[in-house]
């Protein structure tokens, strides 16, 4: 008995320190562990065997294999007690309903793992929970809850009082680095960079956890505009060949990063190679990384003009309504059968309706803005065109002044959020006769039915009394001291005379006027 007590201690030792590293390993080590554990009839052997199996199948995205092995799990650590299972099991669980859009019972089991936690007084597993609500949130691009949180996992760090012993503890520490960076605190992220630099070198690291610091390193250089420092970091990347690695959630999130990088660098090339890197990695049945795929193919095709990459990137977002369908069949497995009663599973199946309706609407959402995005805008004008009670209609486009200059001197994430604010100034919800949208890069578009010049006038001067009240710094506009638009209108009767392209002539001719006349103003053509 000593020899299988000895033999199931060391198995579990190794399988913590490889979880999510080696996973060939962690895989090998669990299966071991499950056959020695079943020989003897150790339920605590065999329940912390499939507690690692889910979290080897988690992490390559076999969602199907993963959620049996999980509910074996979860039903002998709650019928023998074993806690120390049962926060691993909960966090899992947290991830596999993230990964499947149900944010609700997602979060659910991370705080039942961080309420397991806080009565064991096991500040590990909180730190980890806490660090994986923060990245739930910084998801969502909710940053400054994620930044909330990803403190309280750090101030459990600190209370461990412990140097970096885990790569859980390397994440919490680099994710609060990341997080400051995009709220914006430079400064602060550059110092806790600097405080624990000697010892994120001496870090007796996994390849993951010296990916994760290279990633981290990638991020300061961004902000820090050294942009030869970006290329030779995703050049790094790029050499790893990290998308033939097995562990495709923390590899595909990585390249995602890098790729958002690239694009604010301007790198056509690189930005193309990591998305066939992304393709590679993507199963096809994997919903959640599909969507982030087009998603990114979307942007990389807004950000280049690729006209036809943007319509072909379109189209794969409505294929995965059928994706949605087939992951509904695929991923309730036996196990869910048997535990889930007839009406859970009808609320699923209304769960999932609602996420391909969800997908239509993002389809139509520009994602950094949330307004109308281009292709939608198009159909928008022809629909209106169309309808019988369209009385009139205007077009009215507009572009930051001296945007360029603005990134160049405060920053990409400066320019998504002067871009931000600039839509939530154009975006009347209020007022059902004006449909805006992001045209591409810093130029945006309003549709206007059913209106005079003086309701666009009125619409515009809105707009200029907003953003003049938001009042954003920029030292570069040759215009102002804050940041303004340029904007140029005109207006058609809707009949069969009106040609959208013959609009948007004119209105750009307008916009042009306002230019030339010295920009923070409008003109009519």
């Amino acid at each position: 008995m000593d020899e299988y007590k000895h033999k199931k201690e060391e198995l579990m030792n190794l399988l913590v320190q490889h979880s999510n590293a080696d996973m060939d390993d962690e895989f090998q080590l669990a299966n071991e562990l499950l056959t020695l554990g079943e020989a003897h009839k150790d339920t605590h052997a065999i329940a912390f065997a499939h507690t690692f199996l889910a979290d080897y199948h988690l992490m390559i995205r076999e969602h199907e294999a993963c959620l049996k092995h999980l509910h074996i799990a979860l039903n002998l650590g709650e019928e023998y007690h074993y806690t120390d299972l049962l926060l691993r099991n909960y966090t899992i669980a947290g991830l596999y309903y993230n990964s499947h859009f149900d944010e609700v019972n997602a979060i659910q089991n991370l705080l039942n793992a961080y309420n397991l936690a806080e009565n064991e007084k096991d500040l590990h597993q909180k730190m980890v929970v806490l660090n994986n609500i923060a990245t739930m949130f910084f998801q969502k691009e909710d940053y400054q809850e994620a930044l909330y949180y990803i403190k309280m996992a750090y101030q459990t760090f600190l209370d461990k009082k412990a140097t970096i012993m885990t790569h859980a503890d390397l994440l919490v520490i680099l994710n609060l680095i990341q997080l400051e960076i995009f709220n914006e605190h430079l400064d602060k992220a550059i110092k806790r960079y600097q405080e624990y630099a000697a010892k994120l070198v001496s870090f007796k690291a996994s390849p993951l956890s010296t990916h994760v610091i290279r990633l981290c390193e990638l991020y300061l250089a961004n902000a820090s505009k050294r942009v030869d420092s970006v290329k030779r970091i995703a050049d790094y990347f790029s050499e790893s060949n990290l998308h033939k690695h097995k562990n495709r959630t923390y590899y595909f999130t990585f390249y995602c990063d890098i790729f958002a990088i690239l694009l604010q660098i301007k790198d056509q090339e690189r930005a193309e190679k990591y998305l066939q890197y992304m393709g590679e990695m993507c199963l096809e049945d994997d919903v959640e990384q599909q969507l982030q795929l087009h998603r990114n193919w979307i942007r990389y095709a807004e950000c280049f003009h690729l006209e036809n990459v943007l319509i072909n990137s379109y189209k794969q977002y409505y294929m995965l309504q059928k994706l949605v369908e087939d992951m509904t069949n695929k991923t309730k497995s036996e196990s869910m059968k048997e535990k889930i009663k007839m009406n859970q599973i009808m609320k699923e199946r209304d769960r999932f309706r609602n996420e391909k309706n969800q997908l239509e609407a993002q389809i139509k959402i520009d994602g950094l803005t949330r307004l109308f995005n281009r292709s939608y805008f198009n159909s928008l004008v022809c629909a209106m065109h169309k309808n019988p009670h369209v009385s009139t209609i205007g077009i009215v486009v507009a572009d930051v002044d001296y945007f360029k200059e603005f990134n160049d001197y405060y920053g990409h994430h400066m320019g998504d959020k002067l871009l931000q604010n600039v839509a939530r100034c154009m975006d009347e919800n209020g007022d059902s006769r004006f449909f805006a949208a992001r045209f591409g890069g810093d130029e945006f578009i309003t549709l206007c039915v059913n209106i005079t010049k003086e309701d666009i006038c009125e619409y515009l001067d809105h707009i200029y009394a907003e953003l003049d009240q938001i009042g954003m710094e920029h030292k570069m506009n040759k215009a102002a001291e804050k940041a303004t638009i340029s904007c140029g209108f005109t207006i058609f009767q809707n009949d069969d005379l009106f040609r959208y392209e013959d609009a948007l002539t004119m209105a750009d001719a307008a916009l042009y006027k306002a230019k030339s006349a010295g920009k923070n103003q409008y003109k009519q053509y």
